[in-house]
């Protein structure tokens, strides 16, 4: 999770936000917007699911909500979410344009919104992080450092020696995990739960081609950096600067970058 920030952003330690929807794909972009922001996402497709005595409302710092495709299913998902979670806790939904009025129309909480989905992962990031703020919830830094890297957390690009790379969100995720554990072995069950949200798949060489991806992309080894595999454990990253990383001051805007992402 992310490093204190600092001054009135700083965190006190990680809490814990559910995620309804049953889209997977802004389902998913929710869910690596609340890691970045500090938080540990807990993904739900239906109601029924968080109903669990696992799941108490008090558990959570808020729900997080994606629409259904129509109006009258999206009213019926925020009256079953708003049953669930009791009148405290604070709420977001997205829904399409097409909804807005029709679901904003019906009764909500003091702390609740409904908002249109945006379209790119830039704008969805940002109106996450501003409805956070409206709740007065700590909030990290934009931006991390460590060394010669500088991640920027709203676009998925690494800057590096007069050097700016594209990753992919499932690289730049775990370029994040191992980076935030530099000098630490963790393990590949951590990294496909913490990257990819589900358990190790044995059989799968996706952790391992994106993690030749890093070290050609981000040229570690260039720059005083080596990941290697730990036989039997997981990766391990080393480098010149394995403390915490430099955490940039928060900015409210100008923010910079975007990236498109089917909502």
């Amino acid at each position: 999770m992310m490093a204190p920030t600092g001054g009135d952003e700083e965190r006190i330690s990680p809490g814990r936000i559910a995620i309804l929807g049953s889209e997977v794909r802004p389902r998913e972009s929710v869910r690596r917007i609340v890691r970045r922001l500090g938080y540990a996402p807990v993904i739900f497709s239906k109601v029924p699911e968080a109903t669990s005595p696992l799941y108490a409302p008090g558990h959570f710092e808020m729900l997080l909500m994606i629409g259904a495709t129509d109006s009258a299913s999206s009213i019926a998902l925020v009256n079953a979410a708003r049953a669930w979670i009791g009148p405290q806790m604070p709420m977001l939904c997205l829904v399409s344009r097409n909804q807005f009025h029709d679901v904003n129309a019906i009764r909500l909480g003091t702390m609740d919104e409904v908002m249109v989905r945006p379209l790119s992962f830039f704008e969805l990031f940002s109106l996450l992080r501003l409805f956070m703020r409206k709740l007065r919830r700590p909030l990290p830094a934009l931006e991390r450092e460590w060394g010669d890297y500088r991640f920027l957390l709203t676009s998925n690009m690494v800057e590096y020696r007069q050097k700016r790379v594209q990753l992919r969100p499932d690289g730049f995720d775990l370029a994040i995990e191992l980076f935030s554990n530099a000098g630490s072995t963790v393990g590949r069950d951590l990294l496909w739960a913490a990257v990819w949200a589900k358990e190790w798949d044995h059989q799968s060489r996706q952790l391992d081609v994106c993690i030749s991806g890093l070290r050609s992309s981000l040229e570690l080894a260039l720059n005083g950096w080596e990941l290697r595999a730990v036989w039997g454990a997981g990766y391990r990253l080393e480098g010149p600067s394995v403390h915490a990383p430099k955490l940039l001051p928060s900015r409210d805007a100008p923010l910079t970058g975007s990236q498109s992402l089917d909502l």
